[in-house]
């Protein structure tokens, strides 16, 4: 049997990687010199981490791992999407750390975007894997 999930693996596993480290760097760059409480950012670094690593596992036992990645992306979609809306609802109030409102905003919703294609490609390649049966190493 052909394994028609590979190229969806193979960006879901590239976009989660991208992803993770981008968010990883802007979060720090947002927040240097002006740490807000932990709460604030936590889920932004575990959520990435958790990405990196599901894409950098994700051809060990596939099913499982894209699982597990379908799961980390839909939450970091909510996480998002609730930071988004509560961006857009204080447009014109100042924002801390080195990025104004508007272009944090529109940061924000661009990673939205970005994060609701990583959970497309992932579905996808859950979808094709199961289809083809195979669930172990490759």
């Amino acid at each position: 049997m052909i394994d028609e999930s590979h190229g969806f693996r193979k960006i879901a596993q590239y976009v989660a990687i991208a992803f993770g480290l981008f968010l990883i760097g802007a979060e720090t760059f947002r927040n240097w010199g002006e740490w807000p409480h932990w709460k604030g950012y936590a889920f932004d670094y575990g959520f990435s981490v958790m990405l990196i690593l599901l894409g950098f596992i994700i051809y060990r036992t596939r099913y499982v791992i894209l699982s597990l990645m379908a799961v980390i992306w839909s939450l970091t979609v909510f996480l998002f999407t609730w930071s988004f809306i509560g961006h857009i609802k204080n447009i014109a109030s100042p924002t801390y750390g080195l990025i104004d409102q508007i272009p944090l905003t529109i940061g924000i919703g661009v990673l939205d975007l970005v994060a609701v294609s990583g959970i497309i490609f992932t579905v996808l390649a859950l979808i094709k894997t199961k289809q083809v049966g195979k669930v172990g190493v490759p």
